[in-house]
């Protein structure tokens, strides 16, 4: 029963924390209305207001944060499933010698 409460509040927190973003970005963009034109090395972007640009900016570094830190811990969960395996294994190995004992 914690565990059910503990999800349904962290649901709770990352809806707040992606509609506090949300508002962030649509008031950045309504206050940042300066046409801009970027030119990324050989590619010219279309000309956007500064505040979609900053908005595009934001949510692709989220993106990135997000990437990063998924590929980190299924780096760290494969480790340790390793891990596991190798103590399951030798755990069966001492039970077998125990019994022939």
């Amino acid at each position: 029963m914690l565990a059910g409460i503990a999800k349904w509040i962290k649901r709770l927190l990352i809806f707040c924390w992606l509609l506090f973003i949300c508002i962030l970005g649509a008031w950045l963009a309504t206050q940042n209305e300066q046409p801009l034109s970027i030119s990324l090395f050989i590619v010219q972007l279309p000309e956007l207001t500064a505040g979609l640009y900053m908005c595009f900016i934001f949510t692709a570094g989220v993106l990135l944060g997000f990437l990063t830190s998924y590929i980190s811990t299924q780096g760290r969960l494969i480790a340790r499933n390793r891990a596991l395996k190798k103590a399951k294994k030798e755990v069966s190995s001492l039970k077998q010698v125990a019994v022939k004992e």
